[in-house]
């Protein structure tokens, strides 16, 4: 989440929320299955690579 939080330049709570209404709408996918140091997926960013 620090690195989404540098990048906004938002809150902690407010990229928290982003980042739960992109996982909602399905434009990333969380990883880890952690509750703290969560890793995010971009699944059409990922799927590029996986058309060669």
């Amino acid at each position: 989440m620090e690195v989404a939080q540098q990048i906004t330049q938002l809150s902690y709570a407010n990229t928290n929320n982003l980042v739960k209404e992109l996982c909602a709408i399905g434009i990333v996918q969380e990883i880890t299955g952690n509750k703290r140091n969560r890793a995010f997926t971009y699944g059409p960013y990922l799927s590029i690579f996986n058309e060669r």
